[in-house]
C-alpha cells in the first residue's frame, strides 16, 4: 500500500458540496491528423487502456477507520474503464459558449470518492468554435487534487500524448517509474494495525528527523516571519474573498503569444514570465473591480502555489507544493510601474519562502497528526471562516502551468489548445491560470457565477491588460 501525505489528505478534508477539489484540463484536438482523419470511441478507449498504469488510473483511496491516520492508495478490484471515460456531443451549432457550458456542468459535479479519482469526457461537435477548424473534439480531464498537483499533472499530460501522430510511446518516454499500489483492499483491522505501528514507530521517528533537519534554520525562519509581518501592510478584501456560494463554475480564456510575453519581460530588468503574468492579472482585476466601483486603495494579495517536487519525483503523483503570497499591485494604474512593483514583491516572496523552507513546510504537514488536520479544516469550513479570515484577503489564486513546446497528439489527433481549469474554494473565489503550449500562453479565469456574473467582461479586462502592458515603454 502507498500512503497519502498530509498535503494530499488536506485536499480531501477541503472537499465540500460548494467546492469540489478536482482540477481539470480542457484539450482541443484536430482529428484530421489521425489515421483516416478521425478518432472513434473505440480508439479512445484502447488508447487510454494502454496508459492506465502510468496514469495512476486504477487507484482508489481507502480511508483509515475513524480518520486515525492518512488514507492509502490501493488498486480498485472493480475498476470499470467505461465508467471513467464518457462520450457526448454538442448540439448544433457547436460553439464556444456551448463548450464552456458543457464543461461547466462536468466540472461542477464532484468525483465519486469511492472510485479511482478521475474522469475523461470526450466532447464532439465543435463545429463553430472560433479559431478552430470544423470537426474538432475536446477532452475534459478531471482528477482530484488529493492525488495530483501541478507538477504531477504535467507528467500526466506527457503520458497522455505522443510527439508524433503515429507515436505509440508517451512524450516522456517509457523510463518513468512509479510505486504501484497493491491490488487488494485492506480490511479495517489491517489498517488499524498499520496505524498502530505508524503512531508507535514510524511517525515519531519521522518527527525527530524533521526537527533535527530544520532546527538549525529555525531562528532564520522565525526572523523571516517576523520581518514579513512588519513589512506587510493591511490588505484589502474583494468580492472573491468569502465563502463560495455554489458549485457552479464560469470560465473564460485569452491566448497570448509567448513571443509577446518575452518582449514584455524585457521591460523590467531581471524580471520573469511569472512577473509578466502577475502584472497582467493584476491589471485585469483592477479594470474589473474599477468597473464595478469596488477597487480598493490597498494592495491585493495573490496566492501562488510553488512546486517543491524534485526531478526524480515527477512520476510519483501526490502533492509536493508550498504556497507563497505576493502583491499584485492592482492599486497601480500604470502597467510598467505595476510590473516594477510586482518584480520587487515576487523577489521578496521568494526570499521569504526560501528562508522559511517551502519543502520543510510541506514535510511538516506529512508528519502532522491526521485528526488534527481534518478537524481543523472541517471547523473552518463549517464556521465559514473565509468570510472574516485575513490570511488571503483578496480571494485570488494564481497558478503558472508549463506545457510542452512541441505539438502533442492524442490518438493521432493534434492538440491545438489546452486550457487549465483549476478549483476554487472558500477564501479563494477567483483562480487565474497561465498555461503554456507550443508558442502560446493561455490565460484563464475560473470562478462561480455569483462572484463573477460577467466572465466575458473579465475576459475583456484580461485582453485590455495584455494590450496595455505590451504598449508600455521601458
Amino acid at each position: 500500500m502507498k500512503q497519502l501525505t498530509g498535503v494530499d489528505e488536506m485536499f480531501f478534508s477541503l472537499e465540500a458540496p460548494n467546492s469540489p477539489m478536482h482540477i481539470t484540463d480542457i484539450h482541443i484536438y484536430d482529428p484530421s491528423t489521425a489515421p483516416e482523419g478521425r478518432v472513434t470511441n473505440e480508439d479512445v478507449l484502447k488508447y487510454i487502456s494502454q496508459r492506465l498504469d502510468k496514469l495512476f488510473m486504477r487507484e482508489k483511496r481507502v480511508p483509515v477507520p475513524m480518520g486515525l491516520d492518512y488514507s492509502y492508495w490501493v488498486e480498485d478490484e472493480a475498476f470499470d474503464l467505461d465508467y471513467h471515460v464518457r462520450f457526448t456531443k454538442l448540439p448544433k451549432p457547436g460553439n464556444w459558449d456551448q463548450l464552456v457550458a458543457k464543461a461547466g456542468q462536468i466540472i461542477e459535479t464532484p468525483l465519486d470518492i469511492s472510485r479511482p479519482l478521475w474522469e475523461i469526457h470526450v466532447i464532439e461537435g465543435l463545429d463553430k468554435v472560433e479559431g478552430f477548424p470544423k470537426g474538432c473534439f475536446a477532452i475534459v480531464h478531471k482528477k482530484h487534487h488529493g492525488q495530483f498537483d501541478g507538477g504531477s499533472t504535467t507528467y500526466l499530460k506527457s503520458v497522455m500524448h505522443t510527439l508524433e501522430p503515429e507515436g505509440v510511446t508517451d512524450a516522456e518516454g517509457d523510463t518513468a517509474k512509479q510505486q504501484k499500489p497493491s491490488g487488494r483492499t485492506p480490511s479495517a483491522s489491517e489498517l488499524l494495525v498499520q496505524t498502530y505501528w505508524n503512531s508507535l514507530l514510524k511517525k515519531p521517528i519521522d518527527r525527530l528527523n524533521f526537527f533535527y533537519r530544520t532546527l538549525p534554520n529555525a531562528s532564520k525562519a522565525l526572523n523571516a516571519f517576523i520581518m514579513d509581518k512588519i513589512r506587510t501592510p493591511s490588505y484589502a478584501r474583494t468580492r472573491f474573498s468569502g465563502t463560495i456560494p455554489s458549485p457552479k463554475r464560469v470560465f473564460e480564456a485569452v491566448t497570448v503569444s509567448l513571443k509577446d510575453i518575452i518582449n514584455m519581460r524585457k521591460l523590467v530588468a531581471d524580471s520573469t514570465v511569472n512577473d509578466v503574468v502577475l502584472t497582467i492579472f493584476g491589471g485585469a482585476i483592477r479594470k474589473y473591480l474599477e468597473h464595478h466601483q469596488e477597487l480598493p486603495s490597498k494592495p491585493l494579495l495573490g496566492l501562488i502555489p510553488i512546486s517543491v517536487r524534485r526531478e526524480e519525483e515527477i512520476a510519483d503523483g501526490g502533492n509536493k507544493i508550498f504556497s507563497m503570497v505576493s502583491d499584485m499591485h492592482s492599486e497601480i494604474a500604470d502597467p510598467l510601474e505595476r510590473m516594477k512593483k510586482v518584480h520587487e514583491a515576487t523577489n521578496y516572496s521568494k526570499q521569504f519562502t526560501e528562508a522559511i523552507g517551502g519543502r520543510n513546510m510541506t514535510e511538516m504537514l506529512e508528519i502532522a497528526p491526521m485528526p488534527i488536520i481534518d478537524r481543523g479544516v472541517k471547523i473552518a469550513l463549517k464556521t465559514k471562516m473565509a468570510d472574516y479570515a485575513q490570511s488571503l484577503d483578496s480571494g485570488v489564486g494564481i497558478s503558472n502551468v508549463p506545457g510542452s513546446r512541441q505539438p502533442l497528439y492524442f490518438c493521432g489527433a493534434k492538440q491545438l489548445r489546452c486550457f487549465n481549469w483549476g478549483f476554487i474554494m472558500d477564501g479563494m473565489g477567483l483562480l487565474l491560470v497561465a498555461g503554456s503550449y507550443c508558442d502560446d500562453l493561455v490565460l484563464t479565469a475560473v470562478s462561480c457565477p455569483e462572484m463573477l456574473p460577467d466572465p466575458k467582461f473579465f475576459k475583456t479586462c484580461m485582453q485590455e491588460s495584455v494590450e496595455a502592458l505590451s504598449q508600455a515603454k521601458a
